[in-house]
C-alpha cells in the first residue's frame, strides 16, 4: 500500500456536489448517508432510505448506525465542517419532493439533528466548505425540474443559510464545484453552453473564467490534481444526452481549459474519480448503452493520458462513491461503495482498489441494503 507521504492530500469523490476541502489527518471512519435502494418489485422508482452506516478503516468493516437521518433523502450532498460535524443538504424524499431541509451529523454523539433550511429546495447542487468554515451551496434543480442560478452560504456558527450577494452567471445543475489552491472555487458545467465561473470567497462575487470548457457537460467529475490543475472528465452532453469520453484540464494560472492528450477509453457518466499517489482512478458509471459498467482506468497527470486497467471491478457500478483509505491495514487503497448495478437495481456491495497491484477485492462485509445516490464522507 502507499506510504504516508502519498497521503498528504485526501479527496472523497463520486458525490454529485463536487469536491470537499479536507485537511489531512489520521481519519479513521467513513460515514455513508442516505441514498436509494432497489425499486420494489414492479416499481419505477428507487426506494429512498434514511439509513446511515460507518466504515471503520481500522477494523475494517461496515456497521449500521443506530440513528439515521430525520428525513430520508437521496441525491443530497454531505460535507465535513471544521467542527468535525457533517452538513447534509437538500435531496429528494420518497415522494419525489425536493428538499430545502438540512441536517448535522455529530460523530461524538452519533446523532443527526436538524439545522437551518435552505432558501430553495435543491437536488443536483454543489456544497463546498470555504476557508473561513462557511459552506457555499450552488445551483441544482428545484421544483418543476428547473435549473437554478441561485447560491447561498451556510454559517455553521449560527446554523443558518443566507443568499449570496449575486447569483451564478448561468443556471447550473449536475455541475461541479472544486476548491482551488488560492481558496477560490471553480464551478464547471451543468449549463446549456460550455461555461465555467470562479467564486471568490473574499468578494463573494462570481466571475466567468477567461476560457470556456471544451464541452457543455453535466454529471461529470472534477478532481484537483497535486499541481493545482483540475481534471474534468466524462459526463453527458447537455443537449444530446450522449455520454462523453472526452476530458479536459483547467489551468488556474491562465484560467483556461485544454483537452487531455487522449480521451478516456470509455465514454461514461455517473462514474467516480479518486486521486491517489500516481494519478486519478476513474471507476464505473454508465456508458453509451446506459447500463452501469465494471471497467476502470487511470489518468496520468504527467503525460495527460488515460490508461485502461486490465482488471475489472467485481461488479458494475454507477452513482457510487469512492474514498481513499487513510489509516489501518488498507492504507492507500480506494474504497468503492454501492451504486446501481442495473437501471433500478442496487445490491449490497463494496470493494477495494489496491494501487500497487491495480486489483479489486471485496470488503469484509457490505452496507445492507445496498445504496446508490448516497454520500460517503470521511470524519476525524
Amino acid at each position: 500500500m502507499l506510504g504516508a507521504m502519498a497521503l498528504g492530500a485526501l479527496l472523497v469523490s463520486g458525490c454529485l456536489g463536487g469536491c470537499p476541502r479536507i485537511k489531512f489527518g489520521l481519519s479513521a471512519k467513513i460515514v455513508v448517508i442516505g441514498g436509494a435502494t432497489s425499486a420494489p418489485s414492479g416499481g419505477h422508482r428507487f426506494a429512498v432510505t434514511g439509513r446511515a452506516e460507518v466504515y471503520d478503516q481500522r477494523t475494517p468493516a461496515f456497521a449500521k448506525l443506530a440513528a439515521g437521518l430525520n428525513e430520508p433523502r437521496m441525491r443530497h450532498t454531505a460535507m465535513r465542517l471544521d467542527s468535525g460535524k457533517l452538513l447534509v443538504t437538500g435531496g429528494e424524499n420518497a415522494r419525489g419532493e425536493y428538499l430545502a431541509s438540512a441536517e448535522l451529523f455529530d460523530p461524538k454523539t452519533v446523532e443527526f439533528t436538524t439545522t437551518g433550511r435552505m432558501s430553495t429546495p435543491r437536488i443536483a447542487h454543489t456544497q463546498t466548505v470555504l476557508t473561513d468554515g462557511r459552506v457555499l451551496i450552488t445551483g441544482g434543480l428545484s421544483a418543476g425540474q428547473s435549473a437554478l442560478r441561485s447560491a447561498e452560504i451556510y454559517d455553521p456558527t449560527r446554523g443558518t443559510f443566507a443568499p449570496t450577494l449575486g447569483n451564478l452567471l448561468a443556471e447550473r445543475r449536475h455541475h461541479t464545484a472544486t476548491p482551488l489552491a488560492d481558496e477560490k472555487v471553480l464551478i464547471v458545467g451543468g449549463s446549456a453552453q460550455p461555461s465555467a465561473e470562479i467564486f471568490d470567497p473574499w468578494t463573494y462575487a462570481f466571475t466567468r473564467t477567461p476560457g470556456d470548457p471544451t464541452a457543455a457537460r453535466l454529471n461529470h467529475t472534477a478532481t484537483l490534481l497535486r499541481d493545482g490543475r483540475v481534471l474534468i472528465a466524462g459526463g453527458k452532453d447537455f443537449h444530446s444526452g450522449a455520454r462523453l469520453g472526452s476530458a479536459e484540464l483547467f489551468d488556474p494560472a491562465t484560467g483556461t481549459f485544454s483537452a487531455t492528450r487522449t480521451p478516456m477509453h470509455l465514454a461514461r457518466e455517473g462514474h467516480a474519480a479518486s486521486r491517489f499517489e500516481y494519478g486519478v482512478l476513474i471507476t464505473g458509471g454508465r456508458s453509451t448503452s446506459g447500463d452501469p459498467v465494471r471497467s476502470a482506468e487511470v489518468f496520468d497527470p504527467a503525460t495527460g493520458t488515460f490508461r485502461a486497467l486490465s482488471n475489472f471491478m467485481l461488479r458494475p457500478r454507477a452513482d457510487h462513491t469512492a474514498a481513499l483509505i487513510a489509516v489501518g491495514p488498507q492504507r492507500g487503497a480506494i474504497l468503492l461503495i454501492g451504486g446501481a448495478v442495473d437501471k433500478l437495481v442496487v445490491q449490497p456491495s463494496a470493494e477495494l482498489f489496491d494501487p500497487d497491484g491495480e486489483t479489486f477485492s471485496p470488503t469484509a462485509n457490505s452496507p445492507n441494503p445496498g445504496m446508490t445516490l448516497h454520500t460517503a464522507t470521511i470524519i476525524r
